[in-house]
């Protein structure tokens, strides 16, 4: 995704020209790896020993089914729980944030717009185009059949 959008070159503009490249990419691809292994090695684990009738191509999901039987096994579990619920929000909005670097950029560079006013533009314009995905899985409402009569053709 952020070969995608743009961001590793968004992001790399704003690395010091003595910066060494090779060095920080490593760090980067290493500390994804590590976190996503570890992440891995938590959850599957939890899933056979907890719900051992649950498939885990669930995908991301069986975080949410998974890991609150785990930290409610444990002592002290619902700090433990609440907390990392928390980082993993936080997580989820610094990747949002910088999916809209790219545009953000854009803006301020070739449009000479100032950051408060590309933020609040491009930030507001994401969570209006996001509605129609936020609201497709609801059963009965006008995008989810929008989305099912597209599938049905």
């Amino acid at each position: 995704m952020s070969v995608g959008w743009g961001l590793m070159i968004t992001f790399g503009s704003y690395l010091q020209k003595d910066a060494n490249i090779p060095q920080a990419g490593g760090w980067i691809a290493g500390m994804d790896t590590a976190v996503a292994l570890l992440g891995g090695l938590m959850v599957f684990p939890a899933l056979f020993a907890l719900l051992p009738g649950k498939d885990p191509s669930a995908g991301p999901a069986l975080v949410f089914d998974v890991l609150p039987r785990v930290f409610d096994a444990m002592p002290g579990g619902n700090l433990i729980g609440g907390l990392f619920f928390i980082l993993l929000m936080v997580a989820a909005l610094t990747s949002t944030i910088s999916m809209l670097e790219v545009p953000v950029a854009y803006l301020i560079d070739d449009r000479k717009w100032n950051r408060k006013k590309a933020t609040w533009t491009v930030g507001i314009a994401a969570m209006i185009l996001s509605i129609p995905s936020a609201l497709s899985s609801i059963e009965g409402n006008f995008f989810c059949r929008a989305e099912l009569h597209l599938f049905e053709q």
